[in-house]
């Protein structure tokens, strides 16, 4: 299924939110990211509301998926538009009805599972609406009164009612197809933000990154038209490919996927025009020999039959090379998949192994930030002993680790006060440096060691990107069981992840800088 953008933690929040105070940085930026932004309503055409509904493009898929149990044949995503796009008005001429007779059809189909064994022999295209509103009465009486968006969410509404009531076709196909197989993921995301998906068709489509629609629009008012029609003509998917076959850095994989899906999708594309063309000369062959009088007809028959035989020679020729050029590219993936098999069996014979040292290690991490943690509470417990007269309460909320659900400006500045109880602590960013200026005992003070566990920590939490997450969750692991002997094998660790994607990772740097510079 197309699987919705998962809303992000209300805790996740952007280091924008976070009042910080420190050094400017220059960058040079390649250029500025344009915005993801989906510009169609309810007043739009039809078409671009199909293009743009995730409702649609989810039901549909639900459809295709399982064609076999709906009985469905083919049904291409582009006939069920000119079918669902039919006004009332044009539903009374010739190419209306072929329209009309093909949305009954649709919809008697996928209507039919979910009736009653008698109802299913007695449903037709003169009696289907009956049925269909009699299902799904909140959507009137008549199909050519709903708007193009009611009939989205009709067929939306169909196909998860279908799915609910499934489980005794999901049980005879469960041994063949795996849930995974059900399921379709996002190539990946571009410069911009835009997610890339591709549903096995000839359409390539991308989606708005859902945080974008929640900080720029309303999301109860736009969250039905999240997604953008990219490529479907052999045109715009060999535009595509020149655009990312050489992309690199977070767009490579993305780039690598694209290329590989596009050169499919060409290939079949050509094939469907030319046997459109063939079909249309053999149209136009009959209709001109029917013109022609009988004497001369015979002649231009046979000239005709042999052009068509070169014309067919040539085809063939062509497709041939088409065909072995897709057999290369076929074994090609078919060996990358064998590696990726072997990888995987590789990976499943020591898992169970691998999963008792996962546990041991991080029971062993957490017993580290225990004694880290009990740390603090004792520097803090000696230190109201030893002096009356200071301000115990302050204390006490200085004596508590910061959780990350606490507000990031907050937890920000219980680590600056940690700071100023270790003495003379400052960092300062010189050119592609960090350099801290902190003697061995600050190097080894307790509030120090928890002032940049604390600090890798927020920023997990707060950068969602997958490959900062584990890069900076290996530093944080190597912070804390001690594998750094001083400050600067941890500087240059840490600036080796920002220097790798300057312009997306600057602000781990300007969070480190605000707690030491405030």
């Amino acid at each position: 299924m197309v699987s919705r953008k998962m809303v992000l933690n209300d805790n996740k929040v952007s280091p924008k939110d976070i009042p910080m105070i420190c050094q400017k940085v220059v960058v040079s930026i390649r250029r500025e990211k344009i915005k993801p932004a989906i510009n169609v309503s309810l007043d739009s055409t039809p078409l671009d509301i199909l293009h743009s509904s995730w409702k649609f493009i989810n039901a549909f898929y639900t459809y295709s998926k399982f064609q076999s149990y709906f009985q469905l044949t083919d049904w291409g995503i582009d006939r069920l538009e000119r079918a669902l796009t039919q006004t009332h008005e044009s539903s009374t001429k010739s190419t209306g009805d072929g329209s009309k007779q093909d949305l009954s059809h649709f919809i008697i189909q996928v209507v039919s599972p979910l009736l009653e064994p008698h109802e299913r022999n007695q449903i037709q295209a003169q009696n289907y609406e009956h049925y269909l509103f009699q299902l799904f009465p909140g959507y009137g009486d008549s199909m050519d009164s709903l708007s193009i968006s009611d009939k989205i969410s009709l067929l939306k509404d169909i196909a998860d009612v279908n799915i609910e009531r499934m489980s005794s076709y999901f049980s005879k196909v469960k041994h063949i197809h795996k849930a995974n197989n059900w399921r379709v993921q996002p190539l990946g995301s571009d410069y911009d933000g835009w997610v890339y998906w591709y549903f096995g068709d000839t359409r390539l489509y991308r989606e708005i990154p859902l945080s974008t629609i929640k900080k720029e629009q309303d999301i109860m008012s736009m969250d039905d038209f999240t997604f953008q029609l990219v490529c479907s003509t052999i045109e715009e998917w060999s535009d595509l490919i020149n655009k990312f076959q050489h992309a690199k850095g977070n767009q490579k994989e993305l780039g690598r996927n694209l290329v590989e899906i596009g050169s499919s999708v060409i290939l079949k594309l050509r094939a469907e025009e030319t046997s459109r063309l063939k079909y249309e000369a053999k149209i136009r062959r009959m209709k001109e020999l029917e013109l022609l009088p009988k004497k001369k007809s015979r002649r231009l028959e046979i000239k005709f039959d042999e052009q068509a035989r070169r014309k067919e020679m040539e085809k063939a020729k062509h497709q041939e090379m088409e065909k072995a050029k897709y057999q290369e590219m076929e074994e090609a993936r078919h060996k990358e998949m064998e590696q990726v098999q072997r990888q995987i069996m590789e990976l499943e014979v020591d898992s169970q192994q691998h999963s008792k040292y996962k546990n041991r290690r991080e029971e062993d991490l957490d017993r580290v930030k225990e004694r880290m943690q009990q740390g603090v509470d004792d520097y803090f417990d000696k230190k109201m002993d030893s002096d009356p007269d200071v301000d115990c309460l302050h204390l006490q909320w200085l004596q508590v680790i910061p959780s990350m659900s606490s507000p990031p400006a907050e937890i920000v500045k219980k680590l600056q006060e940690w700071i100023s109880l270790v003495g003379n602590v400052n960092v300062i960013q010189k050119d592609s440096q960090l350099l801290f200026n902190i003697n061995e005992e600050g190097f080894n003070h307790i509030l120090f060691k928890n002032t940049i566990r604390v600090y890798l920590e927020l920023c997990m939490h707060i950068f969602i990107s997958q490959f900062v997450y584990n890069q900076l969750s290996d530093i944080h692991e190597r912070w804390i069981v001690g594998s750094y002997d001083n400050i600067e094998t941890f500087c240059s660790d840490l600036m080796a992840l920002v220097r790798d994607n300057y312009h997306e990772h600057k602000d781990i740097l300007s969070l480190l800088l605000s707690i030491f510079q405030p």
